[in-house]
């Protein structure tokens, strides 16, 4: 029997025993609560209450329930009730904070977190998610500023690794990674931390090494898009498109709207000669935005290979439209100039295509998806999402 089942057995019997115990009921809704049994937990909650009704705690203890459910905004009416009604547990403030943040309520909920990265009980977690709003926020700079304000004041390797993180998505890789070696030094399984390092290790082709850290990054944060797309790049390095269609469909799962899963997913099934299921995927992306260049420039090559050409080079000319320096779009006008509708020529380019440049200058498909990939990384999407 695990720790947990006997826990929960023993407050069983302990209930039992005692079923008009409010305080009992309460540590049996928290043993509830941490195991993930949402329901038995605010029922165990509420039994406290019918005896005693003026406990201000255990309505605290339901809001914390209906944030692990996803409840945000129930939670945020029961915690405002409480703080109206003169409650001033700086807890059940830091929880409004989070109600807010989940609720993609960024601006609101940095009015709390602001002060609260003052406050010693909660300095370091009200830091991470005062950080994160302001990354949400595109207010990069204050972000930033901030980070190194809340280091010199309360460090930690928790602020330290989201810092990294928008260094990263700053483009400051220098910074990012030196940051970020700092945190997993004092945290080995930070997932931002390991998040940057694993980002710098694909960039150079350090595949074993990216893998390991994605993998801690996955570990903690099951829902990060970032990790599983940097996953499936790893699989298309070690050309295992199959591995890498089961991360993408993980990150899918994830962020449904992530335009990024859908290019990459989209040149997956070309690479495997798939090009029918790699135009539904891209025309999918587009249904999603059609102002997004990379989903026309993979779905020009998905119609090139099905000797679409006329549909190929309006998708050529859509991207080229959207942005001059889409690599799909490039690509795909490479390999429209070297096909020529041949199809032996077609099975050796798609056989060579992650690593074949189709010019001296160019750039492979491997390179132009990390590139494509390190320019738009999902922020804190693994986070408010």
């Amino acid at each position: 029997m695990s720790d947990r089942d006997a826990a929960l057995e023993r407050y069983e019997r302990y209930i039992q025993a005692d079923p008009r115990n409010p305080a009992l009921w309460m540590r049996f809704g928290d043993v509830l609560h941490q195991a993930g049994e949402f329901e038995r937990a605010e029922q165990a909650f509420r039994e406290s209450l019918a005896i005693d009704p003026a406990s201000a705690v255990a309505w605290s203890r339901i809001a914390a329930v209906e944030l692990s459910r996803g409840r945000f905004a129930e939670a945020e009416r029961i915690l405002r009730r409480l703080l109206s009604e003169g409650e001033q547990d700086t807890a059940l403030v830091f929880n409004l904070a989070l109600a807010l943040y989940w609720q993609r309520r960024f601006e609101a909920a940095i009015q709390i977190l602001e002060p609260l990265t003052r406050a010693p009980r909660h300095a370091q977690d009200a830091g991470y998610y005062y950080l994160s709003c302001l990354h949400n926020l595109d207010r990069t700079e204050e972000a930033l500023a901030q980070g190194d304000a809340l280091l010199k004041r309360s460090p930690s390797p928790k602020i330290r690794g989201y810092l990294a993180l928008i260094h990263l998505d700053a483009s400051q890789m220098s910074q990012a990674c030196e940051l970020a070696r700092e945190a997993l030094r004092d945290q080995p399984e930070n997932p931002d931390a390991a998040a940057v390092l694993g980002t710098y290790a694909i960039e150079n082709q350090q595949i074993e090494e990216a893998e390991r850290l994605l993998h801690i990054v996955a570990a903690q944060e099951p829902n990060n898009v970032r990790s599983w797309q940097g996953l499936a790049l790893t699989a298309l390095y070690r050309q295992q498109p199959d591995e890498a269609t089961g991360h993408l469909q993980r990150a899918m799962a994830c962020d449904p709207g992530n335009l990024g899963n859908f290019i990459t997913l989209g040149w997956v099934h070309i690479t495997r000669r798939d090009f029918v299921t790699a135009e539904r995927v891209f025309r999918d992306g587009i249904e999603a935005d059609r102002n997004h260049a990379e989903l026309h420039g993979g779905l020009a090559s998905a119609l090139v290979f099905q000797n679409r050409v006329e549909e190929a080079k309006r998708e050529i000319g859509l991207a080229l439209g959207l942005d001059k320096q889409c690599f799909g779009a490039i690509y795909a006008r490479s390999i429209l100039l070297r096909l020529d509708g041949r199809e032996e020529k077609s099975t050796r380019i798609v056989a060579e295509m992650l690593e074949t440049r189709l010019r001296p200058d160019g750039t492979s498909l491997l390179e132009g998806l990390t590139k494509y990939w390190q320019q738009r990384r999902t922020k804190t999407s693994e986070r408010a999402r």
